[in-house]
């Protein structure tokens, strides 16, 4: 049971002369408002102190009671995003049986993955931790990811923006997110808002694929041209 539901477990089971709400109200603010009130004032703050603990005791009680029935489960909602920085990179096998595994998702779309026309998951239906064997891929092989949003028709994919609709990058591929596991998160919305938590999953025997070497050459050209362009500055002052 998390710490948190521990403690409102035991404060609920606490008397009224321990709990904390009437140690905050007799010891701070009823000895700092009673002394500068009327009678009628001082009436109506012990009436409201003793309405409002009544209330929230019972808020206590109705939680407590959820968390001892198992109705209320904090850790069911969290799960693993991978990082930022990881947008837009691919999937490629490393060699062997690759084992996919859902990791969770906080959306409000109904999202199935797809490999090629193969299905995976769906966000909503899959129970966490769900494995599927995706078979085995020779080493080097990019494993390019399809996220179908039901809601909408969109669909979305692992790699470069320009495999997307909106032109945008719509996963995460996080390499050694576990030991020889990699974490992919998907974003669902068209032109984002690109919090990618829409759908999580891993893969055993995979990693996230470096630039290729025409993106190197293209970013050297880059820095060429910035350096050409600030000596051009400098001798024109």
């Amino acid at each position: 049971m998390p710490l948190l539901f521990e403690s409102v477990v035991h404060l609920e089971q606490d008397t009224w002369s321990n709990s904390l709400f009437p140690v905050f109200y007799t010891q701070i603010l009823m000895p700092m408002l009673l002394p500068r009130a009327s009678g009628l004032v001082r009436s109506i703050i012990k009436k409201e102190y003793f309405m409002l603990y009544t209330f929230t005791h019972s808020v206590m009680r109705l939680v407590a009671a959820l968390i001892v029935s198992g109705g209320v489960s904090l850790s069911a909602y969290a799960f693993p995003i991978a990082a930022p920085g990881s947008e837009g990179l691919k999937v490629i096998a490393t060699g062997g049986e690759i084992i996919a595994t859902y990791e969770g998702n906080s959306a409000s779309f109904s999202n199935d993955l797809y490999l090629g026309s193969t299905f995976i998951f769906n966000n909503h239906a899959t129970p966490v931790g769900t494995s599927v064997s995706l078979g085995t891929f020779a080493a080097g092989t990019e494993l390019m990811f399809r996220m179908h949003v039901n809601d909408t028709g969109h669909d979305f994919f692992t790699g470069d923006a320009s495999r997307n609709p909106d032109s945008h990058e719509h996963a995460r591929v996080q390499s050694d997110w576990l030991p020889n596991t990699t974490l992919v998160s998907f974003e669902d919305l068209y032109n984002g808002p690109f919090d990618y938590n829409d759908l999580s999953f891993s893969f055993s025997n995979t990693i996230a694929a470096v630039p290729e070497p025409e993106i190197y050459a293209m970013f050297l050209a880059g820095l060429g041209l910035v350096g050409f362009c600030a000596r051009r500055r400098k001798q024109n002052v």
